[in-house]
């Protein structure tokens, strides 16, 4: 299975912000936005450097994620302990992304060795 992932311009009108804002990451490691019944539930994590970031959104039928792009900073140790802690409509995503990330820190500890 592979991770969904958009473009950064995508991803940004999801959120109704204009994409010259906000720095292009490094890396997008995940974008999921469902839609149903008019509802929707929106999830990203990207890096910029060392640093991970994680946004979500929600909405009901009557608005969309406009006002909620709101970036959450973390170290990858941090990413992985809240993304196992997380319920969501993105679970079937969530285990192969911790998986991914746990990878790369198991990665990074090699090369500094």
């Amino acid at each position: 299975m592979e991770l969904p992932i958009a473009t950064w311009e995508e991803i940004m009108a999801w959120f109704g912000e204009e994409p010259e804002n906000h720095p292009k990451p490094d890396e997008i490691l995940l974008a999921h936005y469902d839609i149903y019944c008019y509802s929707g539930e929106a999830h990203v994590i990207y890096r910029v450097g060392d640093k991970y970031f994680y946004v979500s959104g929600s909405h009901c039928s009557c608005y969309g994620l406009e006002d909620q792009w709101d970036p959450e900073e973390y170290t990858i140790d941090l990413l992985i302990g809240a993304l196992d802690r997380m319920s969501s409509e993105f679970d079937s995503y969530r285990a192969l992304l911790i998986d991914k990330l746990k990878e790369r820190l198991t990665n990074e500890a090699e090369v500094r060795l």
